[in-house]
């Protein structure tokens, strides 16, 4: 978590996770869910995703129950393994998001390639028909007889 939470916030949150007050209720995908006191809470790497319940986390997006959780996961056991997994995800994501991209870069040098050659042969065929039109009924003649040459 990024955000700076004010000192009489976080040592709120000590105080409830030390009370006991920090359960944690699911790992899904990239976020962990809690229930901390009555209000429930998503906690991510991405600062964006992170969510409470509470009417105070609404006006300043961060509360004391996030400053429970963020003592949790740096405390105990089963909060250092959650984070761990996260983290893995991430680390896995990223990972992939790379492979995907260098992919991306292989095919865009690739792909434009192939299609200029495909763009140079038809206007070279596109030439050839031109000079047949242009030849075989003269150049004042070449509106009324294009369509039969062209197609």
């Amino acid at each position: 978590m990024a955000k700076l939470i004010p000192g009489k916030v976080r040592s709120q949150g000590s105080l409830l996770y030390e009370a006991g007050k920090v359960s944690l209720q699911e790992v899904k995908e990239k976020y962990l869910y809690f229930r901390v006191e009555e209000e429930s809470l998503r906690y991510s790497l991405d600062d964006d995703a992170v969510f409470c319940s509470c009417a105070f986390f609404q006006k300043k997006k961060f509360c004391t129950h996030l400053a429970a959780v963020e003592a949790f996961l740096k405390n105990d056991d089963s909060g250092k393994a959650a984070l761990a997994s996260l983290e893995e995800d991430a680390t896995a994501t990223e990972e992939t998001q790379e492979k995907v991209s260098f992919g991306s870069l292989f095919l865009d040098q690739v792909l434009p390639k192939i299609e200029k050659k495909k763009h140079a042969m038809s206007y070279r065929q596109l030439g050839r028909r031109m000079n047949t039109l242009v030849n075989s009924c003269g150049p004042f003649a070449f509106v009324a007889c294009q369509t039969s040459v062209l197609m």
